[in-house]
């Protein structure tokens, strides 16, 4: 880590000057129209399901037992999804019924 914080502390003396007149100077820059970043996370209700839905059993019900519920977080977006005995019946309907039809 120390060759990492020496080189970012040279490379915080660099002039633009110096990058374009000596480092880079053979290189073309292209300067692009300025975009406005936006981000959109792809985590859904119906994405958890479906993990959920992989699961052995045994475990998704010793969740439900000891907290009740199961809670699933998104560490990108901070959404949470919340799951119950009853939600949990519904997924694993829905997966059987998904099964049949493909066999």
């Amino acid at each position: 880590m120390g060759e990492f914080n020496h080189l970012a502390t040279l490379t915080e003396t660099i002039k633009t000057e110096e990058l374009l007149g000596r480092l880079f100077h053979e290189e073309e820059v292209t300067l692009f129209e300025p975009q406005n970043d936006c981000f959109k996370c792809t985590c859904s209700r119906e994405l958890c399901d479906d993990v959920l839905s992989t699961l052995p059993p045994e475990e998704v019900d010793q969740i439900l037992q000891e907290d009740g519920e199961i809670d699933m977080h998104c560490d990108y977006c901070s959404n949470h999804y919340v799951f119950d005995s009853v939600d949990i019946t519904a997924i694993r309907n829905d997966s059987a019924a998904g099964y049949q039809q493909v066999h």
